[in-house]
């Protein structure tokens, strides 16, 4: 179980690879998919959460269905779609993975919602605030450790994908995910998975340690 000598070729051969390019696409296509599902998530959440919709069970039915849904199965319904369409390949790997990131993002605000007191933002209208002040002022920092782990959820759906990344991207969007599975597929290069492996987990372990910091800093 313990390696039989040390060295750095696993790290050389992860950079000749391209990791540095991978993890880069992985960071922007992470980025790219919180700043999409985390405001369409705060906005469902807060209509579902303070009940500002008619059937507010049909409509979390219906927010829930991306991740009832085999991403496999909808991928390649959406490649044949997305390819008579034209729409380029980064676009279209952020919009479903958007889609898919939206429930986390959603039922995380609909729970940040029902913490609060509805009428919060009533009461900043009352002391002379407009309701933009309002939202902006009073409600947004009630729910602001909502907003960052709805954020944190969103990041490593566009981060971690494998799945859609791939048949949507055809193959053309190289993340990190990506780079790993390809150079697992062959044999004699267990050092290079390593590192690889290592660079996937490091953003979800970063963000769990963050959100940790900044619970007990809450606290």
């Amino acid at each position: 179980m313990l390696p039989q000598q040390w060295g750095v070729m696993g790290w050389s051969s992860a950079l000749e690879s391209g990791v540095t390019v991978a993890a880069a696409r992985s960071l922007v296509l992470g980025l790219l998919v919180a700043a999409v599902a985390t405001p369409l998530g705060a906005m469902a959440g807060r209509a579902l959460g303070w009940r500002e919709v008619r059937r507010p069970q049909a409509t979390a039915a219906i927010l829930l269905a991306p991740v009832v849904l085999p991403p496999f199965a909808v991928s390649m319904g959406l490649d044949v779609v997305i390819l008579r369409v034209g729409v380029p390949d980064l676009m279209a790997v952020l919009l479903v993975l958007s889609v898919f990131a939206l429930p986390y993002t959603t039922y995380t605000m609909r729970a940040a919602y029902r913490g609060i007191d509805e009428g919060l933002e009533e009461q900043a209208r009352m002391l002379g605030a407009s309701p933009r002040q309002a939202r902006r002022r009073a409600t947004l920092p009630a729910v602001r450790a909502g907003l960052l782990v709805s954020a944190g959820l969103a990041f490593l759906v566009g981060w971690s994908d494998y799945v859609v990344t791939l048949l949507v991207g055809g193959g053309q969007l190289v993340t990190v995910p990506i780079l790993l599975g390809s150079t697992a597929a062959g044999t004699g290069r267990e050092a290079t998975v390593a590192v690889l492996s290592l660079v996937t987990v490091a953003p979800p372990m970063l963000v769990l340690l963050v959100a940790r910091a900044w619970k007990g800093v809450r606290s």
